[in-house]
């Protein structure tokens, strides 16, 4: 079924763009703080490989927990749905499924104590809405575009 083989594209896809737009808001806010400056070559040789590495494992994880999230919230969306996934509504609807599982499992994770012992909401929520956004999208697009690959 067309909406089942979406997930993956799908995922991989938030994955990596919910990755990278975090390394992006990061490293803002860390320059901003000034806490962002390479001092000498070897310094930003190691940021680079650092950097890179985080980007790598963090769009392998994001792809796997995009992915289960789409199983669990999006794919009995997009299956009731249907063919109105085309619809404006079916983009409303996909958002709207997408920003509502967002806020149960940043629900569910504020209740879980972080590192730090200070429960930091808001981070928790940017970090979710960078995967969910994209993800909710991008499914919708995979979707669309198998069910224009199935015969008639």
């Amino acid at each position: 079924m067309a909406t089942a083989s979406a997930i993956v594209p799908a995922s991989i896809i938030a994955g990596v763009i919910g990755t990278a737009a975090l390394m992006v808001v990061y490293m803002s806010a860390a320059a901003l703080a000034g806490a962002l400056s390479a001092t000498s070559l070897e310094d930003l040789l190691s940021f680079l490989v650092v950097g890179g590495a985080a980007i790598a494992v963090g769009s392998i994880g994001g792809t796997f927990v995009v992915a289960f999230y789409l199983v669990i919230f999006g794919l009995p969306v997009a299956l009731m749905l249907g063919e109105r996934v085309r619809t404006p509504a079916g983009l409303l609807i996909a958002m709207a499924t997408g920003l509502a599982a967002a806020y149960v499992v940043s629900r569910w994770m504020w209740g879980m104590p972080s590192v730090s012992g200070e429960p930091s909401p808001w981070e928790e929520a940017l970090v979710l809405l960078c995967f969910v956004l994209p993800a909710a999208w991008f499914y919708r697009r995979q979707v669309i575009a198998m069910l224009d690959e199935l015969p008639a």
